[in-house]
């Protein structure tokens, strides 16, 4: 049975995906970001899944602190780095990284530390695949749309489960590649003008959606 080392399995979007993964025939072992000491030997990882969901703040750029900026970068970026580094050193030819995070690399009303932070880990993830093409190790990310604070899961949370599966299946030839995953969120103009910082409502969602 192949072994997925999975970081964030009890955030948003983390339940479906392990169960997915038993689904599709693999042991899930859990991970804190960084620590790789409960892992296999060496080339025995063949999955790894860093789910880092996004809880959007709204904040505006000038009321984006140090402490902020420092906090996005270090969940979304430095975590995912220093897992990835524990890691790689236990996975062999054909093994799989996906990550999965949010939108934020296209840009969003409000939080520009996390979009930023978005941004850097899907440059991230080009240059991964890139490096570690001749190892035979696939790079690849799905991005989500941002959470509620505490959400176990939500609608989108099998379909992402789903995307995981296909870009952590061995024989799907994809690699450097950002799957957006975001209910068509990021083509709505309202994006732009009107910042989400409360839960959704579905009937506000589909009024903004005939609006485009």
């Amino acid at each position: 049975m192949p072994t997925a080392a999975m970081v964030g399995g009890s955030l948003c979007h983390g339940a479906a995906i392990a169960a997915r993964l038993e689904h599709d025939g693999y042991a899930v072992l859990p991970l804190q970001a960084g620590d790789a000491r409960v892992l296999p030997a060496d080339g025995a990882v063949a999955l790894l899944v860093i789910n880092t969901p996004v809880v959007r703040t709204g904040l505006r750029f000038a009321d984006i602190g140090d402490a902020d900026f420092d906090a996005a970068v270090q969940e979304q970026l430095f975590d995912t780095v220093a897992t990835m580094q524990a890691v790689l050193p236990r996975m062999g030819a054909g093994a799989r990284i996906v990550l999965v995070g949010a939108r934020g690399h296209l840009g969003a009303w409000g939080g520009a530390h996390h979009m930023a932070a978005s941004a850097a880990v899907v440059a991230l993830v080009r240059s991964l695949a890139l490096e570690l093409a001749p190892q035979g190790i696939r790079v690849n990310m799905v991005a989500a749309d941002f959470v509620e604070r505490d959400t176990p899961g939500t609608p989108a949370s099998a379909a992402i489960a789903r995307a995981v599966s296909y870009l952590g299946d061995a024989d799907t030839g994809v690699s450097g590649e950002t799957l957006l995953m975001d209910g068509n969120t990021g083509l709505r103009m309202s994006e732009s003008r009107k910042p989400r910082t409360g839960p959704r409502d579905a009937t506000a969602d589909a009024a903004q959606s005939r609006g485009l």
